[in-house]
């Protein structure tokens, strides 16, 4: 689908899904993302250790589930010749989503009835993170997708 500096993205299908959809909404639509690691400080005891730990937070990021965030489902660490590939896979619903800053650079602007509703939606979002003890970085606009 995509491939950028760090990573490439791909749509994917579950292995076992064999039910014949009534319409394409009903296939589950997933995004395995899958990260380069070659950096050679992971392969020290101390970029291992920081490997161990990105595990970890990816685990307890897998039981979080809210309807304005994206799920992650499962992620696998694998050793390479050249050093780690992570892959992270997602529900793939907001791969169809526009981003804000998207949506702001075609429509020169949004709506402040609008707006309110996106921000109202971003700080449930937030809420359930900060309930969950997930502290986030940025949240640039060009990831920040709206859902209608």
């Amino acid at each position: 689908m995509s491939r950028g500096l760090l990573h490439s993205t791909y749509s994917a299908l579950p292995s076992n899904y064999t039910t014949r959809p009534l319409s394409s909404a009903d296939v589950p639509f997933l995004l395995l993302k899958t990260f380069d690691i070659t950096t050679a400080n992971y392969s020290t005891h101390l970029g291992k250790k920081k490997l161990q730990d990105v595990e970890k937070e990816l685990s307890r990021l897998k039981l979080l589930r809210h309807h304005h965030l994206v799920s992650i489902l499962e992620s696998r660490l694998e050793r390479t010749p050249t050093g780690w590939n992570l892959h992270v896979l997602t529900d793939g619903s907001s791969a169809n989503m526009t981003s804000l800053e998207s949506l702001i650079n075609i429509a020169g602007g949004v709506k402040l009835e609008l707006t309110r509703r996106y921000m109202r939606e971003l700080l449930q979002a937030v809420s359930y993170l900060h309930n969950n003890n997930v502290v986030h970085k940025g949240m640039p606009d060009s990831d920040t997708t709206h859902w209608d």
